[in-house]
C-alpha cells in the first residue's frame, strides 16, 4: 500500500511538472515600433536535482510574416552552457533572460511574425511548444479635427492622424460615446455629421493597440 501511494505521488508530481503538454495556444502580442518586447517563458525551467549540471534544453525561433521559413534566434543546451545566439538577432538586438524569456529591442515592422519556443524535459523528451504572434504597430500622431460647415443646418467634423498603424476612431460628447442612430448626429468612421446648433463639446478618441490620443472642439464653430 505504501509503495502504491509513493507511485501515485510521483505520478502527480510529474503531471504537475510536465503535464504531458505539447502545443500551447498561440498568444497575440502588440508592441510599438522602436520599443522593446518580452516573450515570457511560461514554465519554470529547472536543473535536475539528481544529475547536477543538466538543464532543460530550449530553442527560440521566428517565422516572420513575410518569410516562408523559420529562423533560429537562440538556443540553450542540456549541459547549462551559455545561450547561443544565431541569425539576425545577436545581442544587443535580443537577450534571453535567466528564466529563458526572450527580449527583443528596437522593433521594426519587419519583426512581426510568429515566435515559438520549444522546450525539452531533462530526459530529452519534448515538454511543450509556445507560440507568440507579434504585431508591430506605428504609434499614432496627435489627431486633428477639421470642421466643414454645410449651409446653416449641419456641419461635418473630420478627425485624422498623420502617422500611425490601424487607427480606430470613436466620437464622444460630454463623456458619452456617440453612436447611431441619433436625431442630432451621424457617425461614419472618422467623420461626424451634426445638426446645428450643436450643444456641448465633441471629442475624437483615436487608438490602436499601442497608442490612444484625444482631441476636442469646444462646440461647433459654424455661423
Amino acid at each position: 500500500m505504501k509503495r502504491e501511494a509513493e507511485l501515485n505521488l510521483l505520478f502527480i508530481l510529474l503531471s504537475v511538472s510536465y503535464g504531458g503538454a505539447t502545443e500551447r495556444d498561440p498568444q497575440d502580442i502588440f508592441a510599438a515600433e522602436g520599443a522593446p518586447v518580452l516573450f515570457p517563458m511560461q514554465e519554470k525551467l529547472r536543473v535536475s536535482q539528481t544529475q547536477e549540471g543538466e538543464c532543460n534544453p530550449f530553442t527560440w525561433q521566428v517565422k516572420k510574416s513575410q518569410h516562408q521559413y523559420r529562423e533560429t534566434i537562440a538556443r540553450a543546451d542540456a549541459l547549462c552552457n551559455p545561450v547561443l545566439y544565431e541569425g539576425n538577432y545577436p545581442p544587443p538586438r535580443s537577450n534571453v533572460s535567466h528564466n529563458g524569456s526572450l527580449l527583443l529591442y528596437n522593433l521594426t515592422r519587419e519583426d512581426a511574425g510568429k515566435y515559438t519556443v520549444t522546450v525539452d524535459t531533462l530526459w530529452r523528451e519534448q515538454w511543450f511548444n509556445k507560440t507568440y504572434i507579434l504585431h508591430v504597430q506605428v504609434p499614432l500622431s496627435d489627431p486633428v479635427i477639421e470642421v466643414s460647415c454645410e449651409s446653416g443646418e449641419r456641419a461635418v467634423l473630420s478627425c485624422r492622424v498623420q502617422t500611425g498603424s490601424d487607427p480606430s476612431y470613436t466620437w464622444v460628447t460630454n463623456g458619452t460615446v456617440m453612436g447611431n442612430p441619433s436625431p442630432l448626429w451621424e457617425v461614419n468612421g472618422n467623420n461626424l455629421t451634426v445638426l446645428l446648433p450643436f450643444p456641448g463639446n465633441a471629442s475624437c478618441v483615436v487608438r490602436n493597440n499601442v497608442t490612444e490620443k484625444t482631441v476636442s472642439v469646444p462646440g461647433v464653430p459654424c455661423p
